[in-house]
């Protein structure tokens, strides 16, 4: 399959691109250059800046993934302007466990339902809650509910964990 990564050079991106190339697949990671990519010698490195739409469009517009990966969907404007240049088959976004109005045992996915949601096309905002819930949203209007995923993670922890999640968690 040829799949387009957004984000994927930190954290759990790793270890996820890692078994994507051990399957056999065709990556395409696209970032904005900062880190370097631990894949480069056998993924295509794209880059880009995902908040702008030209952007993009100059990086991967027109082209065709069968899977996108956005693992830094931040606001209905990051995936405007990534879907309106880019198609593909099945569109998984990593999303939060923080869309939901509570956290608590036994929540159900079906207790934040994205296709009703309210949209506003909204550049990232220090509400983060408002911003995934946006992001989330904003997939359906480029997208068929059939071919889009979120991915809610109440928490991830991991080996490449740069950002003190288990010890913010604890304290």
């Amino acid at each position: 399959m040829e799949i387009l990564v957004i984000g994927g050079t930190r954290f759990f991106g790793i270890p996820m691109i890692a078994k994507l190339l051990e399957k056999g697949h065709h990556i395409a990671v696209a970032t904005r250059g900062n880190l370097k990519n631990p894949f480069a010698d056998r993924t295509e490195n794209i880059i880009l800046d995902r908040t702008d739409t030209e952007s993009v469009r100059k990086a991967v517009g027109g082209r065709y993934f069968d899977v996108i990966i956005d693992k830094v969907a931040y606001s209905s404007n990051d995936v405007r302007a990534l879907l309106e240049n880019v198609r593909c088959g099945k569109y998984i976004q990593m999303s939060t466990g923080s869309v939901y109005t509570e956290c608590r045992e036994g929540i159900k996915e079906s207790e934040f339902d994205p296709k009703t949601y309210e949209l506003r096309w909204q550049d990232r905002t220090d509400d983060y809650t408002e911003s995934k819930r946006q992001a989330e949203r904003a997939a359906y209007e480029f997208m068929d509910e059939s071919d889009c995923v979120f991915v809610r993670y109440p928490i991830v922890l991991g080996i490449h964990d740069y950002t003190n999640r288990l010890r913010f968690c604890v304290e």
